[in-house]
């Protein structure tokens, strides 16, 4: 990272063995709260197995340590495959997608945390029965939050091709318990693929939609009812082998979708603003990124700008694009050129 001036900040990040010993940190959300940044980090597993302990992490700068990550919080996890947060009020909520146990058997549910700023407690869980989850996110619309969680065959199940029942809670900005902390309402069920690998929430028009990433047969767009708050199939994607998802927001009226597996990124745009029925609208694959290798995708809209800024990792580096909008065009921008770990 760096300063105003141009000089270089030192960045600490890491887990000692006094913390977790032998941590993989599978993923990370950040999130803004009463004006200190936190990064929340899901531990798939560590030297004790896979019921662990993911980590809330409050980030500090001087001029003389430069950033530093240092632990706020420690949550029992189990397996936790992602993570997402959002904030409302003075209150930060942290979820994580837990996928298993110690043993093939073991049941396992996924959790929903609320931190005031001081300490984190347990808001919701969530028993999936015989599945676990790969992925979870958050999305605000008409004045909820929508947290979907994408369920999975349980490793115990020999990972079948059938669909599973994925969740989606919903929690009014305005209903709070006693302690003032949101409610989430019964979840609405829907079927996924067992291979989802990722889901993404994103709105375009005021409209909420999820995109349940699958690695194995087509992908699902679920497009959520304005008046009645459920989410209902909108468009099959078939982006073969998906292993992410990541969406760029240019205007309130379109997306770029951005579905990456191993020999590339798979490019799709909605544009809804000239449109008064948009729903008839699919969204459209645009074009592909070939890079062999490929890890992970991080997508952003630069301010003033109308083009997507798309990085591509992979094992042998991380390249940006910039992809234009409404239109197949694409060119290669930057290159990172070091080998890159996973994501």
């Amino acid at each position: 990272m760096q300063t105003g001036s141009g000089d270089p900040v030192p960045v600490t990040v890491g887990l000692d063995s006094s913390y977790c010993a032998g941590c993989e940190i599978s993923a990370w959300s950040s999130f803004d709260l009463k004006g200190s940044t936190y990064l929340a980090a899901a531990v798939l597993k560590s030297d004790a197995g896979y019921q662990t302990k993911s980590f809330l992490f409050k980030v500090t700068q001087s001029s003389r340590t430069g950033i530093t990550l240092a632990v706020a919080s420690s949550i029992d996890t189990s397996g936790a495959t992602a993570v997402a947060s959002f904030v409302e009020g003075s209150t930060a909520y942290i979820a994580f997608a837990n996928l298993r146990g110690d043993k093939r058997t073991d049941v396992v549910s996924s959790t929903l945390h609320a931190f005031d700023g001081q300490a984190v407690a347990l808001s919701q869980s969530f028993n999936a029965g015989q599945y676990g989850a790969n992925s979870v996110d958050a999305v605000s619309v008409d004045g909820a939050y929508v947290l979907a969680f994408a369920n999975t065959v349980a490793l115990a199940q020999g990972g079948s091709s059938q669909n599973v029942p994925s969740k989606i809670f919903t929690a009014s900005k305005t209903d709070v318990d006693s302690s003032g902390v949101l409610r989430l309402w019964s979840p609405q069920t829907v079927q996924t693929s067992s291979a989802v690998k990722a889901v993404k929430g994103f709105v375009v028009k005021s409209v909420a939609f999820l995109l349940f990433a699958s690695s194995s047969g087509p992908s699902s767009v679920y497009m959520r009812d304005s008046v009645t708050g459920q989410f209902a199939p909108f468009q099959t994607i078939y982006s073969q082998g998906a292993a992410g998802v990541d969406v760029v927001q240019q205007t309130s009226d379109d997306a770029v979708v951005l579905v990456s597996k191993a020999a590339g990124v798979d490019v799709y745009t909605f544009d809804a603003g000239s449109l008064p029925v948009f729903n008839e609208l699919p969204f459209a694959k645009r074009t592909t990124i070939a890079q062999a290798g490929t890890t992970g995708v991080i997508g952003y809209a630069p301010a003033g700008g109308h083009d997507a800024t798309v990085v591509v990792s992979s094992t042998s580096g991380a390249k940006l694009y910039s992809v234009f909008a409404h239109s197949t065009g694409m060119r290669q921008s930057g290159c990172i050129c070091s080998p890159l770990p996973p994501p």
